[in-house]
């Protein structure tokens, strides 16, 4: 499955540029598929007021062309972002997003982790699961402590 491209779009601040404080003791904090849907949305709301919604939840990044400026004013949103995210997930789920850099990536791992909406997601989730198994059977190479490390991350 090919990646969809990210959208880009200009980033600038103005030189008095000041990111909106949040108070992270007011916010609930993930602690997985059970509370998932209510954390979401509480967050998406706190992104909006941070301006940084577009870049967490849409994926947006700067265009190819964008100045020294605007890549900077891009970094310094995602930054803030990130340092919010870090602050609201459980400690076993902050482990596990420890390998992303980019709030993107760890919104879309949460979600494609902890959200469950239809049908569809379940059977990806099964298919998931029997391609790895498939593939332990096949590589004799691997450990079962690797595929427990794959399957959790799927």
């Amino acid at each position: 499955m090919t990646p969809t491209p990210l959208p880009t779009r200009y980033f600038t601040l103005s030189k008095n540029f000041k990111p909106n404080q949040v108070k992270v003791e007011n916010l609930e904090r993930l602690n997985g598929q059970s509370n998932y849907e209510e954390w979401a949305l509480q967050m998406s709301m706190v992104f909006r007021a941070m301006r940084v919604y577009d870049i967490v939840v849409e994926g947006v990044r700067p265009v190819s062309y964008a100045t020294e400026e605007e890549c900077e004013s891009y970094e310094a949103l995602s930054d803030q972002a990130l340092l919010i995210l870090i602050q609201v997930l459980s400690n076993p789920i902050l482990q596990k997003v420890s390998k992303y850099t980019n709030p993107h990536e760890i919104w879309r791992y949460l979600k494609q982790t902890f959200y469950r909406d239809n049908t569809f997601s379940f059977i990806y989730q099964v298919a998931s699961l029997c391609r790895l198994c498939t593939e332990l059977d096949q590589d004799k190479t691997k450990s079962v402590t690797e595929f427990m490390y794959r399957f959790d991350d799927q």
